[in-house]
C-alpha cells in the first residue's frame, strides 16, 4: 500500500487524487487493526501473568468418582 500511495503521490491527475484518499484510508484501517491486536496480545499476556485465566474450583465437585452416571438425568 505504501508504495502505490507513494506512486499516486508523484502522480497528480484527478483520479490520483480519489485512489490517493482510498489508499491512505486502507492504510489507516490496516494500521488501526495491528495496534488492536497487539492490544489484545498486551491483555491476554497480562491475564495469564496475574493468573486470572486459572480455575482455582472444579467444575463439578461432588461428581468425581461417578463416571458412569453422564447419561441419565437425576
Amino acid at each position: 500500500l505504501l508504495a502505490e500511495l507513494f506512486a499516486v503521490w508523484r502522480d497528480q491527475t484527478v483520479i490520483a487524487n480519489f485512489h490517493f484518499s482510498y489508499l491512505l484510508t486502507g492504510i489507516i484501517i490496516s494500521a488501526m487493526g495491528m495496534l488492536l491486536l497487539f492490544a489484545r496480545l498486551v491483555v491476554v499476556l497480562g491475564f495469564i501473568q496475574s493468573g486470572a485465566l486459572h480455575r482455582t474450583l472444579t467444575v463439578a465437585p461432588d461428581h468425581q468418582n461417578e463416571p458412569d452416571n453422564t447419561d441419565k438425568a437425576k
